[in-house]
This record gives C-alpha cells, structure tokens and sequence, in this order.
C-alpha cells in the first residue's frame, strides 16, 4: 500500500512558493503537481484550496501583475480582484 504523503504545515518561503503560485494563478489549476510539495492541498482536479489561493493572490499578486501583464484579467484577479484592493 502507498505511503501517505504528509503536507508541510510550515509556511513555505516566497522564493520556492511564488513559482508554483504563478503557474496556478493563469488558470487555476495545479497541472504540474507542485502545491503539495509547499504544503498546499489539491483536489483530485489539480484546484487548489481556495483560502490558501486567496492568501497566496494576497501574498504575491502584485508581483505577479507586474511581471504577467495581460489583456485580460486570469484566474486569480477574476475569482479574487486586484490583491491591493482584495486586502481591504
């Protein structure tokens, strides 16, 4: 029988996190398998808990508009706005 994998409870630091964060916040999804490995649990779907979404949108989301621009808005400014006004 497969080991149980045990998810991290210490907050990961932004330079492994923020990578595994961008990825998520164009579509939503976590394709790659990578939140698990900064303690973030996934659904069978690859979604991630929407709190620790939220909390990561409010984390790194101004950093990654500026390094992301787009027409459009993606993922996480659609389900949570621009982090700036998302803090508030």
């Amino acid at each position: 029988m497969p080991v149980k994998r045990r998810l991290d409870k210490r907050r990961p630091d932004d330079a492994k996190a923020y990578p595994v964060w961008a990825a998520i916040f164009d579509c939503g999804r976590d394709f790659f398998d990578e939140l698990p490995e900064i303690g973030v649990a996934c659904d069978k779907y690859g979604k991630p808990d929407r709190d620790a979404a939220q909390a990561a949108w409010e984390r790194f989301g101004a950093r990654w508009l500026a390094e992301h621009p787009h027409d459009e808005p993606q993922w996480a400014e659609r389900e949570f706005g621009r982090p700036w006004d998302a803090a508030n």
